[in-house]
Order: C-alpha cells, then sequence, then structure tokens
C-alpha cells in the first residue's frame, strides 16, 4: 500500500479528476512488475477509469515508478520469494502469452511459486495449460512432503483437474485449460486426459531433458516430447494415440526402471527399442475395484449422465476412460444406484437414458471409503461391492 500511496499522492496532484480507487493497487502493481521485468509494454488494465491526458499522466508515473519498486531490481525480480508473487499472479491471469518464460522456469525450482498460486487461485478458477508443468515442477520442490503424488483427469469442461493422492476428499488443488504441458520433470503423477500432452525438457548443458521419477502414467490422444533426453526412474508406462518427438531423442531407463508403451507408443521410434515389462495401469488397480471406480468417478463426472438404455458405456471419447478401465463395472454401479433409489432415470431419444443423480459422487464416496457408513448408505456399499468386487 505505501507504493500505491506514492503513486497516488502525485497522481491526484496531476489529474482533472479524483483518483479511482484501482489505480495502482496491487492487482496493477503485479500486472506492470510482469511487463517491466519482461521488457513488454506498459498496459495497465481497464479496472483503472481513466481517459485522455490523464491516462498518459498516471501510465508516466507508473513508468516511473517501476525501477525504484521494492519488487525489482535494475529491471529483474529481486528474489525468489517476491518474484513468485509476481509470476504467480502472472500465470492465474495469463499474462506471458508472448513473454519468454525463462524467469518462470527459473522459479519452478523452489516451492515459491507454487505456494503463490496456491494462495491467488480460487475454487471455480484455472491457469492455461501451457503454465501447468512450472507450477506443479515447483509443486514437487515443496519440502512438505506430499504423499504419494498427484493425479490429473480431464473433465467435460475441457480442464484437466489435479488432485493430491494422498488427500481424503477428491478436491482439487489445481486446474488447467488443456491442452497441458509439463516443464523439466514429472514425480509420481498419473495423468489420464483428453487432448494433448507435452513434454518439454530443462535446459541442461547442451541438451533439454525430461525426467519422470516414481510411479507415473500418461495416457493422452497426443504425446509430443520437447526434449533430446528422456530419463526414467520407477514405473512408467505411457501411451498415447499420436506421439511426435525428435528423431533424435534418446530415452534411458536408470536404476531397474520398468516401461509399458500403449496405443501408437509401441510402433514408434525410441519407443519400441525398448522392451515393455510393465503391465498397463488398468492390469494393477485397487482389488477394491468399487473404490476406485467411485474415486473416478467423482473426479470425472457431472451429476447427469447419458448410457445406453442398458446403462452400457455410450460411445463417446470423454468416456474412454471407462471402457478402458471399468467397462463392465460401471454399469453395474448405476444399476445399483437407480435400485436403490439413488438415482433417478428418464429415457431419451436414441435409445438412450439419462441418469440423475441424487446425491453427489463425493458423497458415494464417502460412503465407500468409511468403516461403517450410514444407514442410508449402508445397504448401497454392501450391494455395490458385492457385484463390483466380485
Amino acid at each position: 500500500m505505501r507504493e500505491k500511496k506514492k503513486l497516488c499522492d502525485q497522481l491526484a496532484a496531476q489529474i482533472s479528476g479524483a483518483v479511482p480507487v484501482e489505480a495502482y493497487d496491487p492487482d496493477e502493481q503485479l500486472r506492470y512488475l510482469t511487463q517491466h521485468v519482461h521488457r513488454q509494454p506498459l498496459e495497465g488494465s481497464a479496472r483503472v477509469h481513466l481517459a485522455g491526458k490523464d491516462r498518459v499522466t498516471y501510465e508516466a508515473l507508473v513508468a516511473a515508478a517501476l525501477p525504484d519498486h521494492p519488487f525489482v531490481r535494475e529491471r529483474k525480480l529481486e528474489n525468489a520469494v517476491l518474484g513468485s508473487v509476481v509470476l504467480a499472479h502472472a500465470v492465474v491471469n495469463d499474462l506471458l502469452r508472448r513473454a519468454d518464460l525463462g524467469t518462470l522456469a527459473n522459479l519452478s525450482n523452489q516451492p515459491f511459486l507454487w505456494r503463490s498460486v496456491r494462495k491467488q487461485n480460487t475454487d471455480d478458477s484455472y491457469i492455461d495449460g501451457r503454465y501447468l508443468g512450472y507450477v506443479l515442477a515447483s509443486f514437487w520442490n515443496e519440502p512438505i512432503a506430499h504423499g504419494e503424488g498427484v493425479v490429473i483427469r480431464s473433465n467435460d469442461a475441457g480442464l484437466a483437474v489435479v488432485y493430491e493422492k494422498n488427500l481424503a476428499r477428491e478436491t482439487a488443488i489445481l486446474r488447467a485449460l488443456l491442452p497441458i504441458a509439463f516443464f523439466g520433470e514429472i514425480r509420481d503423477c498419473d495423468i489420464d486426459v483428453q487432448g494433448k500432452v507435452s513434454l518439454e525438457g530443462r535446459p541442461r548443458g547442451s541438451q533439454r531433458v525430461f525426467e519422470v521419477h516414481g510411479d507415473a502414467s500418461i495416457v493422452c490422444d497426443e504425446l509430443d516430447v520437447i526434449a533430446d533426453s528422456l530419463m526414467l526412474h520407477g514405473n512408467v508406462w505411457v501411451e498415447a494415440e499420436a506421439v511426435t518427438s525428435s528423431p533424435k531423442l534418446e530415452i534411458a531407463l536408470k536404476n531397474g526402471t520398468r516401461v509399458g508403451w500403449g496405443g501408437k507408443v509401441s510402433s514408434e521410434h525410441p519407443w519400441k527399442r525398448y522392451e515393455q515389462t510393465l503391465e498397463a495401469p488398468r492390469s494393477t488397480a485397487n482389488s477394491d475395484k468399487l473404490t476406485k471406480l467411485v474415486e473416478e468417478c467423482t473426479r470425472r463426472l457431472p451429476g447427469a449422465l447419458t448410457f445406453n438404455a442398458d446403462y452400457s458405456i455410450v460411445d463417446d471419447m470423454r468416456m474412454r476412460w471407462a471402457h478402458r478401465q471399468f467397462g463392465s463395472e460401471l454399469p453395474l454401479l448405476v444399476g445399483v444406484l437407480v435400485d436403490f433409489d439413488l438415482a433417478s432415470t428418464a429415457k431419451i431419444p436414441v435409445n438412450l437414458v439419462q441418469v440423475h443423480l441424487k446425491v453427489s459422487w463425493g458423497e458415494i464416496l464417502e460412503a465407500v471409503r468409511a468403516p461403517t457408513p450410514s444407514t442410508k448408505l449402508k445397504q448401497f456399499v454392501a450391494a455395490a461391492r458385492a457385484k463390483i468386487n466380485r
């Protein structure tokens, strides 16, 4: 607020009307700082209602004040903490479309970028998919333990939704607009999304290197590897209907790494040079199929769903995951929900049926996970588990 007061006191003496409340407020400062350090033209937002000479005066005062702002020194961000506040604002508000992302890449080596994005993010907001890898690289550099890693699923809104595996509730920690890109690494990451996924290597000497650590799976429509070297550590499954990479891409399997390829990956160079030693993720699913199924439904499905008349899954790319992993189990689950009056049905043309849940997927998941669910859901859970886990 000190920086705002200094500038607005000067502005009040030089313009014809009152100073807008939004003038050089924190949002405006962060926008201008982003432009300043990336050597972009200074353009304030439409939030500040000034016109004509008053607008010119305001922008001139901002341009004079920015070099002395405490967040910057010699047109560079002062430190990783303050810099992360600036660039988190830029990521959340998509201010880096025309900017070089080198500074963002450097900040992804520390946890402060993730912490700042988390604070500025809201429950219904999302970032552009090109920034997701930088934010998650920062997340993976957080010294506080993050359990078993993250799960990323696409939804009907065209978003990739990120969940922590160790959270008791299926609560999203981040949302990104598809397609999505990762930068430098992924760790213990279960990715299953529609559309394109890019793996962009981090510069290391003369090469760009991308690393995959832990239990990781990448399932998508199109995979683009923008790296010279792909280093795999752990158990890694990669599945895509199209894959592109440099013809010089080298894949290195480290310390007993096991790999498996699905879709067109197994027939493409250089992937096909490596023997598959890992089964598809669907083959190693949790023995409690009901819990696994409801977890996926909670992450992916809305409260109203369309099925064939016998509750079999419709032929829709958005339901590819269900066909692949739960082709018989999801229809059984829907049938039990209807039997216990936890969902209603309505016939629609072309021999389809629309199913409307009377409880949320979150409530169903809580009941499935609970040792002793409430009486209302107890019989449903027992019946569903008997049919699906048999």
